[in-house]
């Protein structure tokens, strides 16, 4: 992973950090939040770096 993408993966996952937040703070159920996707997603990309 080159610096770019590292920075714009950061980023995103702090915007989609405060979007689950503001959701489950509502109430939202947290599998509805979309919890489950934004972690298998944060897994993937790291496994992609680590290769």
């Amino acid at each position: 992973m080159d610096t770019r993408t590292a920075i714009a993966f950061v980023l995103d996952a702090f915007e989609r950090r405060a979007q689950l937040a503001a959701a489950i703070a509502v109430g939202q159920p947290i599998i509805e939040a979309g919890l489950e996707d934004y972690t298998a997603a944060l897994a993937a990309q790291f496994a992609a770096a680590a290769r």
